[in-house]
């Protein structure tokens, strides 16, 4: 990204952004000061971390794996609850996101990112109220996987996994692929990569069997992300569909559009019946932002329910 221009208050007239291939393409143009910012992923977060004009900001994307619970299930299993539980339990996604990200990105500990919204009468954050409703636990996901393999009768479960050809997809895709086949024996994963064009579409079309995806807010509430998975949503694409959590969030809704506490326990107890109870999905971990930067970049800021905001950026002489 390269900045021109002055005016009085607004004072960059001009943006010019670079589509790089990949983050090794825009270290080298930030290196030879062709532009002054560039996103770093993957291997290159990890070469950079400890450069003077590395910078890093945390998210509100939660990455998360989605269980289509209508495809294939002779097969997979995941209309069984127990091997939802199983694979979800089976992922250690602080190893992910020290070890393959390696960006900043830290473990999700629900379908809600931290930072993002706060209690209306004490102001802690929304994770800090509803704690986790996800976590690592190999000894927990060999029982839930007895039991899967007690209620199915099967020995074995083979899953595909969609991912799509984005940097930093890939890693990720192995890596859980490794989790579930090495702490679940008999599972076997056969990842599909594609477009990121051609994952939505199938996302669409609910022809899938486990996703790698990831949600972002639109606005800054918890019905942008909670919304979601109501039965009747076009985001939910996995056939999962439980009437108590529907009820939780009219609910909320309705009944309690006016009352914030009572609003705000309501979404507590509906993200613990999706995630944790359910087990519609299992969160992975939370984005953040490694770049290089101009140190002369100035008011470059992110915000947790919208896209960077470039009004006021501008390169300081």
């Amino acid at each position: 990204m390269r900045s021109t221009g002055t005016k009085k208050n607004v004072k960059t007239k001009t943006f010019v952004y670079h589509l790089l291939e990949n983050s090794g393409t825009g270290a080298n143009l930030f290196e030879t000061g062709e532009i002054d910012r560039v996103l770093l992923t993957g291997d290159y977060a990890k070469q950079y971390k400890t450069n003077d004009n590395f910078v890093k900001r945390t998210g509100s994307f939660v990455y998360y794996i989605k269980f289509n619970q209508t495809k294939n299930t002779a097969v997979t299993g995941l209309d069984n609850l127990n091997l939802r539980k199983a694979l979800k339990a089976a992922i250690d996604t602080k190893s992910l996101t020290e070890h393959v990200l390696s960006n900043g990105s830290i473990p999700a500990e629900g379908f809600i990112p931290k930072d993002f919204v706060a209690n209306p009468d004490t102001g802690k954050d929304f994770r800090e109220d509803a704690g986790a409703v996800t976590a690592y636990d190999v000894a927990a996901a060999k029982k839930y996987y007895a039991k899967a393999k007690a209620e199915t009768g099967k020995d074995s479960f083979t899953l595909e996994l969609l991912n799509d050809d984005t940097d930093g997809s890939k890693p990720t895709a192995e890596y859980i692929q490794n989790q579930w086949q090495t702490n679940l024996p008999g599972v076997k994963v056969e990842i599909k990569t594609v477009p990121k064009t051609s994952r939505l579409e199938l996302n669409t079309k609910k022809d899938y069997e486990t996703q790698l995806t990831a949600w972002g807010p639109g606005y800054q509430d918890l019905t942008t992300y909670l919304d979601t998975l109501k039965s009747d949503a076009v985001s939910n694409s996995m056939g999962y569909n439980d009437k108590a959590y529907d009820e939780l969030i009219t609910k909320a809704a309705v009944d309690y559009g006016t009352e914030p506490l009572k609003r705000w326990n309501t979404f507590i107890e509906a993200e613990k019946l999706a995630v944790q109870e359910d087990a519609a999905l299992a969160p992975l971990y939370q984005n953040a932002l490694a770049s290089l930067e101009n140190p002369q970049l100035k008011n470059f800021k992110r915000y947790p329910y919208a896209l960077t905001a470039l009004k006021y950026v501008y390169l300081e002489k």
